[in-house]
């Protein structure tokens, strides 16, 4: 038996487009209730001939949770909810028939195409002896397709490829693996802060909802693969910085947190970049609060300035 799987992309798949690792590597949506199709191929032979195959069972694994490169490394913490549990079958339905040519010859570049790539898990055979068996009419390619959800955890999938023949009696499976690429993403429901007037020397604070859509109550919502956290960083405004026993003093802080736990606020000055305490789970939504304190400025002026926020991928500490 020879399986793959394999994405809609003209490069089979998108996580690896110039085929430089072996083994298929999927990128996710990257958009909430976003989703993406995979199709699951199999070709397979029975001594008996290959119409007496009916159909193939592509059982689907979720990856160790907290799984972060391609060679399986685990912090040993964190996602446990994922770890490696029964994610969905998917019924290999459809097929190219033997004894016809036009079939015959799509089955040959499919598996080729995916060979090519560096796609195919290979049971006891080599691609030239699969193919000769496709030119000979002794197998029979089958696939079926099933969609992936952005919320699905980044890692390897652990795939069980299963043929059965009109007597339902299985083959023995074939494991196969796919990476799901992590990528760390939120989207925010806002795109700027309004601080308001400002009291010199007292913090004042911005609160967020939980409700994605109010801009004036900012929320984040993860949209990637990963757990992560949120690191931001701001500028002065231009508000500047006064000499202060002999040292420069900005004359701006803010504060920043992700929920509601006044232990997780971090405060900061201009252009230092702080990265939020706690994780945002997969497809979670939190809201964000900040707040800014302002020791000098000209009464009556108006301020504007620049946020930056990134997603860093959480693995488990």
């Amino acid at each position: 038996m020879a399986v793959w799987q394999q994405d809609t992309t003209d490069a089979l798949e998108d996580g690896d487009p110039d085929h430089m690792i072996p083994g298929p590597q999927f990128m996710p949506p990257v958009k909430f209730r976003g989703n993406k199709k995979i199709c699951y191929f199999a070709v397979v032979f029975d001594a008996q001939g290959p119409d007496t195959i009916t159909q193939v069972s592509h059982q689907v694994y979720n990856p160790m949770g907290n799984v972060q490169q391609l060679d399986g490394y685990s912090t040993g913490s964190g996602w446990f909810q994922w770890d490696q549990r029964y994610r969905y079958q998917v019924i290999g339905s459809n097929y190219y028939e033997v004894n016809d040519e036009d079939d015959k010859t799509a089955a040959r570049e499919t598996l080729q195409a995916a060979y090519l790539a560096g796609l195919v898990t290979f049971n006891d055979a080599t691609w030239e002896e699969v193919d000769y068996m496709l030119s000979q009419d002794e197998a029979k390619l089958f696939w079926g397709c099933a969609d992936n959800y952005y919320n699905y955890p980044a890692g390897w999938f652990k795939v069980m490829t299963t043929a059965f023949d009109h007597n339902n009696n299985p083959s023995d499976p074939v494991v196969s693996t796919y990476y799901n690429v992590p990528v760390a993403a939120f989207e925010l429901d806002f795109n700027a802060i309004d601080y308001g007037d400002i009291a010199l020397n007292y913090w004042k604070p911005i609160s967020g909802d939980i409700t994605f859509g109010t801009s004036d109550r900012p929320t984040a919502r993860n949209i990637g693969n990963t757990y992560l956290k949120i690191a931001i960083e701001q500028n002065d405004m231009s508000i500047g910085t006064s000499l202060v026993n002999g040292v420069d003093r900005w004359d701006v802080k803010y504060g920043a947190r992700l929920g509601d736990n006044s232990d997780d606020w971090r405060e900061y000055e201009p252009y230092e970049e702080v990265v939020l305490p706690n994780h945002l789970p997969l497809c979670n939504t939190r809201k964000l609060d900040f707040k800014i304190q302002v020791l000098k400025a000209w009464s009556g002026s108006t301020y504007n300035g620049t946020m930056t926020l990134t997603a860093e991928p959480w693995w488990g500490d």
